[in-house]
């Protein structure tokens, strides 16, 4: 993440507080996934479902600051992800 970028996402953080931080998330998330039905159903406006997406992950990242400060758990948990994923692939393949 761009330094400004992690700027900006600790002022929130800090600004906004936890409670308010998973109360976003929970929505925001809510969101994407209402977009994705419609995405499925072929009813869906692309760029607000990509808009979407960069809220919700806007809205984890930050979210991450109160849970994950130095982002350790978040990315050994995303490299196991990503070993399922493969291992997954190879099965199937």
């Amino acid at each position: 993440m761009k330094n400004k970028h992690q700027k900006i996402l600790k002022k929130a953080a800090h600004k906004l507080g936890y409670e308010n931080s998973l109360d976003k998330c929970i929505e925001e998330c809510s969101e994407l996934i209402h977009e994705l039905v419609k995405l499925k159903k072929g009813t869906s406006n692309k760029n607000r479902t990509i808009s979407e997406m960069a809220d919700v992950e806007l809205t984890m990242t930050k979210l991450r600051l109160f849970i994950d400060k130095n982002g350790e758990k978040y990315r050994n948990s995303l490299k196991s992800s990503f070993r399922r994923l493969n291992d997954y692939l190879e099965k199937t393949a």
